[in-house]
């Protein structure tokens, strides 16, 4: 027979690190447990084939255990090396990844949002002021940060920026990091209004939501101030839209 399974799919608004679209996913499935989700699905379909096996064969084992530290949790760490600019042999990462998922999970940001405006920030002398660097990233804020809040969101910047400025090339961290964060996603909303819309024959919507999502790392002005922005705040709590059965 055929299985089919169907989990709804929707890009992250507000950073929060058990988000998942489906409100059956639990938080195996949540956006911060997607290594662990991972490694579970495959320890499921390696175990099938331990049948296959001599009885007491521990190779299953022994894959899973090498599999986990060998491609899983690499490949969160070049997922973020790569947002955050830096090289994946950069000593400073995991902490500075650990550091910064705290201080995500503080904030609230608008994950997208918050990532684009951090390939400006890399263009920043180390100078700057406290001030400067936390206006830097008020595009993003969904809630003004607290003083703690904004004074941790300082602290992990400047030894981001210490660890950027060892490695050296600012500039082309900053143009690495804006093809590795798009400027555009496809955010519930939008797609909302396209096909009510569309539900009434006019496909504007459709065709110009098509064109952004064709080159979504680009700056695209004509789009700026319609589409780079937040979430409504409806958008962040509203059934069909923040989530889906």
């Amino acid at each position: 027979g055929r299985t089919m399974d169907y989990g709804p799919f929707g890009f992250i608004d507000e950073f929060d690190p058990g988000f998942a679209k489906w409100v059956g996913s639990g938080d195996h499935f949540a956006f911060m447990n997607q290594v662990q989700a991972g490694l579970a699905n495959f320890t499921t379909f390696a175990t099938s084939l331990k049948p296959l096996f001599p009885p007491g064969d521990e190779r299953v084992d022994s894959a899973l255990s090498t599999i986990r530290e060998s491609v899983f949790k690499p490949a969160l760490m070049g997922a973020f090396s790569s947002k955050l600019g830096l090289s994946m042999q950069s000593r400073a990462l995991p902490d500075l990844v650990a550091r910064l998922e705290a201080v995500l999970n503080q904030l609230r940001p608008d994950y997208t949002i918050f990532f684009r405006e951090l390939a400006s920030v890399a263009l920043m002398p180390q100078t700057t002021s406290d001030e400067m660097l936390i206006a830097a990233f008020r595009p993003s804020f969904y809630n003004p940060p607290s003083k703690p809040e904004a004074s941790e969101l300082v602290s992990w910047t400047k030894q981001w920026l210490s660890t950027l400025n060892a490695e050296g090339g600012a500039a082309e961290a900053a143009a690495r990091m804006k093809r590795a964060n798009p400027k555009y996603i496809l955010r519930e909303w939008m797609l909302a209004d396209a096909y009510r819309l569309a539900a009434k024959g006019d496909f504007s919507l459709v065709h110009e939501l098509h064109k952004l999502s064709c080159s979504p790392y680009d700056e695209q002005p004509e789009f700026e101030s319609k589409y780079y922005r937040l979430a409504p705040k409806e958008a962040l709590s509203q059934p069909g839209l923040a989530f889906m059965s």
